[in-house]
């Protein structure tokens, strides 16, 4: 699956700027159990607050609560979207995507977190994300360009996601997911300073407006042309809290190896061919 968009960024209008940003993503392996049951975790732990059992949330899936308590369960997407269209249908209202993304930081990730961690700069921590989001259960593919002196990550569109079959619920409660897990996410790399300068997302206002603006520490403005989380470009030269090159390296080659790993029969890697460019024009 692929997706393209050229933004127009530039703030003066004599001189219209244009970055396109596009991912060819790796087929989403559905049903393939080899995530850590983390997302689910945080999804039935936000239920289960409302008063929802967790056997309502995870019907369909083959687990229960004794698989989400042990570690070692592995998981597939199709699982997790299985148990998410359940919980978007019981609690519509209910703003899901922010509560469960508040739970998920980088430690909920293992190797994948760790690596973004680790990494050398704000722009390495990018681009690692990107390189190795298939180890992060993902059900949306990620991309981020620069451009105008901005680091801006983008989402796709509802019809970009055949998989969620035109449920704009669902889309609505995975998009301000990702919205919430990346802003939380960077400020576990780089600090509590790290905030976003903007946020534009393509829905409409939806009733917990406020809040998703605290969550991102931003107010986000909606129904726009694109999905966008946008970073002053001149901190990608900082250094993450955690920063060390050596550790970076083995962890981003051990996170190579997993990727590795879960070649299908075709021998393909799971990865798949990934590009982020930007062109200005």
């Amino acid at each position: 699956h692929a997706f393209a968009m050229r933004v127009a960024t530039s703030s003066d209008p004599a001189r219209p700027v244009e970055c396109r940003a596009t991912l060819t993503h790796a087929p989403i392996r559905w049903r393939e159990k080899r995530f850590s049951p983390s997302k689910l975790v945080a999804l039935v732990s936000v239920l289960a607050e409302s008063g929802t059992p967790a056997d309502r949330v995870l019907d369909g899936t083959g687990l229960d609560t004794s698989d989400l308590a042990n570690p070692f369960t592995l998981t597939s997407s199709h699982q997790f979207l299985t148990a998410a269209r359940h919980a978007v249908r019981l609690h519509p209202g209910l703003a899901l995507g922010l509560r469960m993304g508040e739970r998920l930081r980088a430690s909920s990730y293992g190797m994948y977190g760790y690596a973004l961690l680790c990494a050398e700069s704000m722009r390495q921590a990018f681009d690692t994300a990107v390189q190795f989001h298939q180890l992060a259960n993902p059900t949306m593919p990620i991309t981020w360009t620069e451009c105008d002196g901005q680091a801006s990550w983008l989402f796709p569109r509802l019809e970009d996601l055949p998989w969620l079959e035109g449920d704009e619920a669902l889309y609505r409660f995975l998009l301000e997911l990702q919205f919430v897990i990346h802003v939380t996410f960077i400020k576990d790399v780089m600090g509590a300073w790290c905030v976003p300068a903007r946020a534009d997302l393509i829905v409409p206002v939806p009733a917990h407006a406020a809040e998703l603006a605290t969550m991102l520490s931003c107010v986000p403005t909606f129904g726009q042309a694109i999905n966008r989380l946008s970073y002053p470009a001149v901190w990608l030269v900082r250094a993450p809290q955690l920063a060390n090159p050596i550790t970076a390296a083995q962890v981003s080659e051990h996170c190579a190896k997993l990727l590795e790993d879960c070649a299908g029969p075709t021998g393909i890697a799971c990865r798949g061919p990934i590009k982020t460019d930007t062109s200005i024009g």
